[in-house]
């Protein structure tokens, strides 16, 4: 019987994390449409949500990515391994921030990508099928999935950059200026595999500041 009050006290929390949290993923999409009632109702109704636990994964190399996700609360991360098996991080989603492995879903081939959630994390999905349903019963989506998609490949892009022609020192103060709460969130060595320096190297930097 206490079980049962557990899950579902946890399970009513949980509607209504999901119910306030509606108006976030709502936030981030007028930003680039406008939708009338009736498709809000349309899009909330081909989303699925989903709880992962603190070290569950929601994607693993050879998996095919065939969804894009929101995250509603939680922190997940996104890395790869190296030919000496390290873990090299590419992202950090937050809340309010849109995942998936673009270069897996587009080619719909075996990803090569983990995305882990590095604390309890509930997020909305969209599959594929239901993409392509949205698509064309609301085909402004497709502008805004494009958009979202560009932003993810000019982040990308400027990344890289950085890393060829932005000293690490000052890559590290770009990067806890523009997500200071993920140092509260991850280990120096996440942090230090994201830059592409050494965790040692990291600490010099902490401590010279």
């Amino acid at each position: 019987k206490k079980n049962r009050l557990m899950s579902k006290s946890f399970n009513l929390n949980l509607d209504k994390e999901i119910g306030l949290n509606e108006n976030s993923i709502k936030a981030n999409i007028v930003k680039y449409i406008k939708l009338t009632d009736s498709e809000w109702d349309i899009f909330f109704s081909l989303l699925d949500n989903k709880t992962y636990n603190k070290g569950e994964f929601v994607l693993k190399p050879g998996e095919v990515c065939n969804f894009h996700g929101f995250i509603l609360s939680g922190f997940l991360r996104t890395y790869f391994l190296d030919k000496k098996e390290h873990e090299i991080n590419l992202v950090f989603h937050t809340e309010d921030w849109w995942f998936a492995d673009i270069a897996s879903f587009v080619s719909e081939a075996p990803s090569k990508l983990n995305i882990v959630a590095m604390e309890d994390t509930v997020v909305f999905i969209i599959s594929r099928e239901n993409l392509e349903i949205l698509f064309e019963k609301i085909p402004k989506f497709e502008r805004f999935f494009r958009i979202l998609n560009q932003r993810t490949f000019a982040a990308l892009m400027g990344r890289y950059i950085d890393e060829i022609a932005t000293p690490a020192k000052d890559r590290y103060f770009k990067f806890i200026e523009m997500r200071p709460t993920i140092l509260n969130s991850v280990s120096l060595q996440h942090i230090a595999s994201f830059l592409g320096i050494t965790k040692e190297y990291l600490s010099k930097i902490r401590s010279d500041k």
